[in-house]
Order: structure tokens, then C-alpha cells, then sequence
């Protein structure tokens, strides 16, 4: 007569142990791998809105504009004199771009432009009456060696180039 067996043997309770730590580590990998395209994808909605926001308000704001002056200062990319006795300055900062509305000699509004990662801005005008911002995405420098490789995994290249015409609205 056959002897009925109560519970598992030791093997069998490893053989499973092994499938589920292996199944767990399966899932970590996939769940590492999905926050981490989260985050860039989050990233680039965010360069994306910014650089969009920035645009509007530059081509707007050198629209109405009756005169420009291009950065006297390390910080200013650039001045606009409005009709209204309004200036308004950009200027540049490490990870944003300031809009500063000024009547007179107080601020009536500010207005940041903010960007995950570090850029460079320029901005220049010529005889025409054209006056061009252009922002750039720049790899960080001071990122240390262990970091190197996961900063530049996050790293998003992205260039917004924008003309407008100054003094436009007034015709």
C-alpha cells in the first residue's frame, strides 16, 4: 500500500523560491525601465511647453515693441521699450529665462520660463528690424564621473530658434 505524502519536500519549495525571485527581479528591471521613460518623457513635456511659452511671449512682446537693445549685462539676453512707457527684459539665468515687466521704475509682472536642464541663450537684432532668440540645450559640466553616464541618459538636445519682426503691430 502507497504511503500518502503530507506537504512539499525541501527541493520542491526551492524550485519555486528560484522562480519567484526570478520572476521579482524580471518585474523590478521592467519597473525601473518604465519610470525611467516616464521621467524623460515628463522631461521633454516640459522643455516643450517652456520653449513654446517663451516663444508666444517673445514674438508678442517684439511685436508690440517700438525699440530693442541686445544684453549690456552678463544676465540681460535683451531690452524692449513699449509704447506705454512699459520695458520689458529677459534675462538669463542657469536653468530659466526671466520676463520682467517694468512701468516706470517698478516691476508690474514677472513671467519664468523654466527648463529642467542647463542652456544657453543668445539674442541679436539687426538693421531690419529683426530680432532673434535663440535658446540651446548644453550638457552640465559639473556632473562627476560615477553620474556621467546616467546624466547623460537624461540629457535632451533641443534648439528653439525665434524671429520676429520689431515694432510690427503698430502698421
Amino acid at each position: 500500500m502507497m504511503k500518502v505524502r503530507r506537504g512539499i519536500s525541501l527541493i520542491e519549495l526551492l524550485l519555486v523560491m528560484s522562480a519567484a525571485s526570478v520572476v521579482l527581479t524580471l518585474s523590478a528591471s521592467l519597473i525601473h525601465r518604465l519610470l525611467h521613460a516616464q521621467t524623460t518623457a515628463a522631461s521633454i513635456a516640459d522643455v516643450e511647453r517652456s520653449a513654446l511659452r517663451l516663444g508666444e511671449a517673445f514674438r508678442r512682446d517684439v511685436h508690440q515693441a517700438t525699440r530693442v537693445s541686445v544684453g549690456s549685462t552678463d544676465d540681460l539676453l535683451f531690452g524692449l521699450e513699449m509704447p506705454d512707457d512699459q520695458t520689458i527684459e529677459y534675462r538669463s539665468q542657469p536653468t530659466a529665462v526671466q520676463r520682467i515687466v517694468s512701468k516706470g521704475k517698478g516691476v508690474v509682472a514677472r513671467e519664468l520660463f523654466a527648463f529642467p536642464i542647463t542652456f544657453r541663450a543668445e539674442c541679436s537684432a539687426n538693421e531690419s528690424r529683426l530680432v532673434t532668440l535663440s535658446v540651446r540645450s548644453v550638457p552640465d559640466g559639473n556632473v562627476n564621473e560615477r553620474r556621467r553616464e546616467a546624466a547623460d541618459d537624461l540629457f535632451i538636445d533641443w534648439i528653439l530658434h525665434t524671429e520676429a519682426m520689431l515694432n510690427r503691430d503698430s502698421r
